[in-house]
């Protein structure tokens, strides 16, 4: 088994040797990619559920961390990849959530807006 990250160059950070005594270091949101963590960020490894989406075609998760990218890491994937739905990890404050359109239904998130309801915890997605 191998413990490996991607570092600032595309390089391993932390060696192609499975170390024990590396996990200590880690916070929750620096586990190494591919550590077992089925909804850590492609890009970085973050799996924190509350920052996590996965994109709905191609089942890949993503943070809103912007790390070495000019976007962040779900906009930076979506964007390339031309893709445009994602669905909320099932233990976010949401739950498993597909954002859409509340008038007309629309998935894209490229085009959703929200506007806040006259009370404190709701607010209403609708198309731009």
């Amino acid at each position: 088994m191998s413990l490996t990250s991607r570092g600032q160059n595309g390089g391993h950070a932390y060696g192609d040797e499975y170390d024990p005594a590396l996990l200590d270091e880690f916070r929750e949101e620096e586990v190494p990619l591919g550590y077992g963590i089925e909804h850590a960020c492609s890009y970085c490894g973050i799996h924190n559920p509350q920052c996590v989406v996965k994109c709905l075609q191609c089942n890949k998760w993503f943070c809103n961390s912007r790390g070495n990218t000019s976007a962040s890491h779900i906009v930076n994937h979506l964007v390339k990849a031309k893709h445009k739905e994602v669905i909320l990890h099932k233990d976010s404050a949401l739950g498993e959530t597909t954002p859409e359109c509340y008038n007309c239904g629309s998935k894209n998130v490229f085009l959703l807006g929200f506007i806040p309801a006259k009370s404190d915890t709701v607010v209403v997605l609708l198309c731009r």
